[in-house]
């Protein structure tokens, strides 16, 4: 039987006025904001790896159902509210960066963003939300931007390094089959939403960890955004 996991992360959308807005050709506005894309669902095959949260990848088998959500924003001029933007099978479980591109090598596929392998450098900060978050020295939570329109790139090697230091922590990669991704718009799900799906509770913690599902609450959850084909797919 599979687990279900809900997981999180921010788009670019979070970001209206960042340096994505003026790339061409377009970005599409639900991707990751990041350099490293985590996880990359413009891959055919999207990867999960550690670069967002080092140890949980592991808890991933093969089989199991993950479901992305967007962080919550007033997305669009809209009132605050999150994107549900794709559901993956995990089609394989990896021990590392060079074992998962072997996969994607095999089928000649571009490799996911979010492997950290030679050739396959980051994004430049035109194509992110334009800044990285850091800890400040009190835990607050800083952001680095570039000081003039030629420093991005330190951004991003900085950026990047942070990315490495997680790869090194947790090397172990998990390939997934798409059963659902839109990153252009995604499926609204609003805080009404939320709570009659979730109950009183709210919407899960999913800041260092992707939170379990029931496999009931992961149809309401697709069913109330109108994935109901979706929902009737997923396995038992």
């Amino acid at each position: 039987m599979p687990t279900f996991w809900l997981s999180t992360y921010h788009p670019l959308a979070s970001e209206p006025e960042g340096p994505w807005r003026n790339h061409a050709p377009a970005l599409p506005p639900y991707v990751d904001a990041s350099c490293r894309r985590e996880p990359d669902l413009e891959s055919s095959f999207p990867t999960i790896t550690g670069l967002s949260r080092p140890p949980s990848v592991r808890k991933l088998a093969e089989g199991d159902i993950v479901v992305y959500v967007t962080t919550r924003g007033p997305f669009e001029g809209q009132e605050p509210h999150r994107r549900l933007t794709a559901v993956l099978t995990v089609l394989s479980a990896r021990k590392s960066h060079a074992g998962a591109g072997d996969f994607y090598r095999e089928k000649g596929l571009p490799l996911p963003r979010n492997l950290l392998l030679p050739g396959n450098g980051p994004l430049p900060i035109e194509m992110t939300e334009g800044f990285y978050r850091t800890e400040g020295p009190d835990g607050e939570e800083v952001r680095v931007s570039p000081r003039d329109a030629g420093d991005g790139p330190r951004v991003v090697a900085e950026w990047d390094k942070q990315f490495t230091l997680r790869k090194n922590q947790c090397q172990d990669v998990r390939i997934c089959e798409p059963r659902f991704v839109d990153v252009a718009q995604g499926r609204v799900l609003d805080d009404a939403t939320v709570t009659s799906v979730f109950g009183p509770k709210g919407f899960p913690n999913t800041q260092l960890r992707p939170a379990k599902m029931d496999r009931a609450i992961a149809v309401a959850l697709l069913q109330a955004c109108g994935l109901g084909e979706v929902a009737a797919a997923l396995p038992a």
